[in-house]
């Protein structure tokens, strides 16, 4: 799932190595799938959900050339068109529930993380969970993992201002508190949720804009 806002300029370069990446590598991720679902199956065939959240660009227009012209091996390409911009809030609450897959990954459109790099990390972390649940229930459990830009914060330090490395340490802060000190990365545009995680997150999520 991919929102987008006025993402004329990056969305093609992010759809290009996405797109490349799954029909280059299908049978590879179609193990790491089986792997986190417990069964075999075909070739995995994707779907890819794109919210046009009201933009005021040719992001639509680029997103229909998508569709038309470089989908093939049975994947899906949704376009979702928002009326007028609701907020990355919206849009990833509207993408996600017309997602219909076991399997939900949100990405940003400026692919600030290299699908090639998340994807199996992603998956891979998401069959350690499965596995230390032992599920047995015939479906995936409510589980998400997040990726993280954590271990390239050295590298960011120099180019951020005084002022937000102080807001960025206190808002970690309220998230380990109030939230989970598991999770090092909140703002990462890359997360991996199961079907039932995405109803149950997704189904009662009310803050549009941030």
């Amino acid at each position: 799932m991919i929102p987008a806002y006025n993402e004329a300029e990056r969305l093609p370069i992010m759809l290009d190595a996405t797109l490349d990446y799954l029909n280059t590598y299908r049978t590879d991720i179609t193990y790491l799938y089986n792997d986190v679902c417990g069964h075999a199956t075909k070739p995995i065939q994707c779907e890819l959900v794109i919210v046009n959240d009201g933009s005021a660009d040719d992001t639509e227009r680029i997103i229909q050339k998508y569709a038309t012209k470089y989908i093939k091996n049975g994947d899906i390409l949704k376009l979702v068109s928002m009326h007028k911009n609701c907020g990355k809030g919206g849009a990833v609450k509207t993408g996600m529930l017309q997602s219909s897959g076991q399997l939900c990954l949100m990405v940003d459109a400026d692919g600030a993380t290299d699908i090639s790099d998340g994807l199996p990390k992603v998956l891979k972390q998401m069959k350690t969970i499965m596995d230390e649940r032992q599920n047995k229930l015939g479906y995936l459990p409510p589980a998400s993992v997040f990726g993280s830009r954590a271990h390239l914060e050295d590298e960011s330090a120099a180019t951020r201002s005084t002022l937000r490395t102080i807001l960025m340490y206190g808002f970690h802060f309220f998230v380990k508190t109030l939230c989970s000190p598991r999770i090092k990365d909140t703002q990462c545009g890359f997360k991996l949720f199961t079907r039932s995680a995405v109803a149950e997150l997704f189904g009662n999520l009310h803050l549009r804009r941030w």
